[in-house]
């Protein structure tokens, strides 16, 4: 009811009111609230055909599950088609992929006869954009549009066809083409489409905007800029600085990419997406704190956007904050139990606290929930070549080999070999800055591609006569009392501050250093 007094054009508000009170048997004020939703004026047809079933009783059980759906919104425009860009659940930013799926479904209309359909149609002539004003041609737009914005794409299809047919010069009608064509991924038929609506009217911002999402999903990132520049130039609207700061954000041109979405995000200040993407720009010129608050503000408005609270973790985890960071990817997880991304982005966070072991369960979940995964095959191998495990180790530095055979776990693989090769051996008897190979440890640090390795000699198996580091090993009373004594230097090497992680295996590792440091320096003086 509130909603409806501060917005009494918003037909869902009526929709769910009317669900409500059927739900708890109060039938005759369900039909009330859906007759007072139909006179109001919308060009959300799709609303206005649900609204008009349920007052002949046709109440669509699968309506009254999600009644709150916000992606189920399907208007006649055919710029409400939702081209908003699929999050990339990674931190490298939004996926090329530009277009939902559509969610809504054609039932409603198929319910419908051609009159109460025309009845409808009629009643959101005005709102239709790229309409004509001829009925006669209008309604066959809408019915193109609805059947589009359905996921009826060949439907759609047909009908601008038969459209295009009789008016070669329907704008309308190759728009809304070309949509149904991007959303089937036919992107040059869609990109068809939008150059010949373009040709008809040289000022459609919608048609350049259109072309420049599908050139985007195209990966013509250069035509795309210049297409989705020229929708801006013609109509600055929310979507067209949305998409064009995904362009930038991919150009890694994040300050670009920053100014577009805040732009976008004043256009529409409650598309959670634009404040997640705006805080994927701040999170990679290191502005963490920028960050974390705009992806605050996307889950203050989507509750359950697991993409914002993952890339949250991610922030607090580059802040060195790891229990915090730990708290939002398993709220992400939470939301999405097959959520392969945050499983892979909670064992970076782990790693990143020196907690291997469950670092490798969290980066093997990830694995099993999406296969094609091949950076959490990676990760677990360098997890497990921590943990002295260098035959698990080998055996996943080969399988993302295979998938990748210039990646740099070549390096890794190698150092993991000659180590095995030595474990049995003392530590005076070798030393891995004087004996391992110059270039390889130069490529390694410089991150170049093993191509370049000349002259060297790979090695070339793992020594079955020598077991691997077991796990769960006694220490003894000698060993206790150094790690101990070693710990109290251990600190000192952690700087409270950003960039600084408090990574508790390398405090271990430093503390250790610090004493053989001090052996050292004990018997170059005894001389």
């Amino acid at each position: 009811d509130q909603v409806i007094d501060l917005y009494p054009d918003c037909l869902r508000a009526y929709l769910v009111k009317g669900y409500s009170a059927w739900l708890i048997n109060k039938k005759k004020t369900a039909r009330k609230a859906w007759k007072l939703g139909l006179k109001r004026s919308s060009g959300d047809i799709t609303l206005l055909a649900e609204l008009a079933n349920c007052i002949a009783g046709r109440v669509n059980p699968l309506s009254l599950v999600h009644p709150l759906s916000s992606t189920s919104q399907v208007v006649v425009n055919p710029h409400s088609v939702s081209t908003t860009p699929l999050l990339d659940p990674s931190p490298k930013g939004p996926a090329p992929t530009i277009y939902h799926e559509p969610t809504a479904s054609a039932d409603v209309i198929s319910q419908m006869g051609d009159k109460e359909f025309d009845s409808l149609a009629a009643a959101a002539q005005q709102h239709l954009v790229h309409g004509v004003g001829d009925f006669s041609i209008d309604k066959y737009l809408s019915k193109g549009y609805l059947r589009v914005n359905t996921g009826d794409f060949s439907g759609g299809i047909s009908i601008f066809n038969e459209l295009l047919e009789k008016h070669p010069k329907l704008v309308g009608g190759y728009i809304g083409r070309g949509t149904a064509y991007a959303l089937a991924n036919n992107y040059n038929m869609a990109i068809r489409d939008f150059s010949s609506a373009i040709d008809l009217d040289p000022s459609c911002s919608d048609a350049y905007k259109r072309r420049g999402q599908t050139l985007c999903a195209a990966g013509k990132n250069d035509l795309a800029l210049q297409d989705l520049t020229k929708a801006i130039q013609l109509d600055p609207d929310h979507e067209a600085y949305y998409q064009r700061g995904n362009l930038f954000y991919r150009f890694h041109n994040f300050n670009r990419g920053i100014r577009d979405f805040q732009k976008a995000s004043k256009e529409n200040h409650t598309d959670p997406p634009t404040w997640n993407n705006l805080g994927l720009c701040y999170n990679s010129i290191g502005s963490y704190t920028k960050a974390i608050e705009s992806y605050r503000k996307a889950i203050m408005i989507d509750k359950n956007f697991k993409e914002a609270y993952m890339n949250l973790g991610q922030s607090f985890r580059e802040l060195g904050k790891f229990e915090t960071a730990e708290k939002y990817f398993n709220i992400a997880i939470s939301l999405d139990n097959n959520y392969s991304q945050a499983y892979c982005l909670r064992g970076y966070n782990r790693f990143s606290a020196g907690l291997h072991e469950s670092a490798l369960s969290s980066f093997i979940e990830s694995y099993n929930y999406n296969p094609t995964n091949i950076e959490a095959v990676y990760m677990s191998s360098v997890v497990q070549h921590g943990m002295g495990k260098f035959r698990d180790a080998c055996i996943g530095y080969d399988t993302t080999l295979k998938k990748n055979s210039d990646h740099p776990c070549y390096f890794q693989k190698e150092i993991a070999l000659w180590y095995q090769n030595r474990l049995d051996t003392t530590f005076n008897e070798f030393n891995v800055d004087m004996d391992m190979d110059t270039m390889l440890k130069e490529l390694w640090c410089k991150r170049e591609s093993s191509k370049n390795l000349e002259n060297y000699i790979p090695i070339s198996e793992l020594d079955d006569s020598i077991p691997d580091v077991e796990p769960n090993f006694t220490l003894s009373s000698e060993i206790e009392s150094i790690l101990k004594y070693s710990s109290q230097f251990s600190s000192m090497f952690h700087q409270d501050s950003p960039g600084y992680m408090s990574n508790m295996r390398q405090q271990r590792m430093a503390g250790l250093a610090c004493i053989e440091i001090a052996q050292i320096f004990r018997e170059v003086l005894s001389r």
